[in-house]
C-alpha cells in the first residue's frame, strides 16, 4: 500500500501546481500500464514482488483515486490523507490496519472495495444490459466483482444528465428513455472500473 500512496502523490503534486484536470489526466494515462494479471497482495510470507507484479504502483494509485470519488468529500479524503501520517507514524502496519482506519474515518464499510482491488485480479466490471418490457425501456445494472457484498457507487451518464448509480452484484433497473444505439457515457476517469454490456438474461 505504501507505494499505492507514493504514486498517487504524484498526482496530489500535479493537482496542486497544475489544477484537477491535468491531475486526473496523469492519472488516466496510468491504466495502460496495469496488467489486471495477478492481485496486488500475493500469498503471505513469500517476497511477491519478485513474482514480476507490479501493479501496487498505478494501480493502487487508481484505487486510492477511485476511493476520494467513491468518498465523495474532499475534506474527509485530505483528513484521512493527513490523518494517516500521524495515526500511525514511527509504526509498522498492514493492509488491514489501514482499512479499519480508512472506516472508522468514513464512518462506511470499505472492505469489500479494498478486497476487490487488491486480493482480486480484476478490477470490478460494471455490467449493463438493455430491455423493453410493457412498452418501456430500460437498463439493468450490477457489479460483476469477486470480493464478498461487493457495492460501490459510481456515475453515468444518462442523457444530458451525470447520475450516481448504487450498483451492487444484484440486478437493478432503472427507467430508461429509449434503447441506446451506443453503451451510456460512465466516468472511468473518476472511477478505474471495466464497463461491458450483456444481455439482459446475464
Amino acid at each position: 500500500m505504501h507505494e499505492s500512496f507514493a504514486r498517487y502523490a504524484e498526482a496530489l503534486y500535479i493537482e496542486d501546481h497544475y489544477g484537477y484536470g491535468n491531475s486526473q489526466r496523469y492519472l488516466h494515462r496510468m491504466k495502460a500500464m496495469v496488467a489486471n494479471k495477478e492481485p496486488v497482495i500475493g500469498p503471505r510470507d513469500i517476497n511477491y514482488i519478485h513474482h514480476g507484479n507490479m501493479d501496487m504502483y498505478e494501480k493502487g494509485a487508481l484505487m486510492l483515486n477511485t476511493l476520494r470519488h467513491v468518498i465523495n468529500n474532499d475534506s474527509t479524503w485530505f483528513a484521512i490523507l493527513r490523518g494517516i501520517q500521524d495515526e500511525f507514524r514511527l509504526q509498522t502496519i498492514d493492509t488491514d490496519d489501514l482499512v479499519r482506519y480508512v472506516n472508522r474515518c468514513t464512518g462506511t464499510d470499505y472492505t469489500s472495495f479494498f478486497d476487490q482491488y487488491l486480493r482480486q485480479a480484476a478490477i470490478p466490471a460494471l455490467e449493463l444490459a438493455f430491455e423493453e418490457r410493457d412498452g418501456k425501456s430500460c437498463m439493468l445494472y450490477r457489479w460483476a466483482a469477486a470480493a464478498h457484498d461487493f457495492a460501490m457507487p459510481v456515475k453515468l451518464k444518462l442523457g444530458d444528465e451525470w447520475t450516481l448509480l448504487h450498483p451492487t452484484t444484484e440486478w437493478q433497473r432503472i427507467g430508461y428513455p429509449a434503447l441506446p444505439q451506443d453503451v451510456p457515457e460512465v466516468n472511468t476517469d473518476q472511477y478505474y472500473v471495466e464497463v461491458r454490456v450483456v444481455s439482459p438474461a446475464g
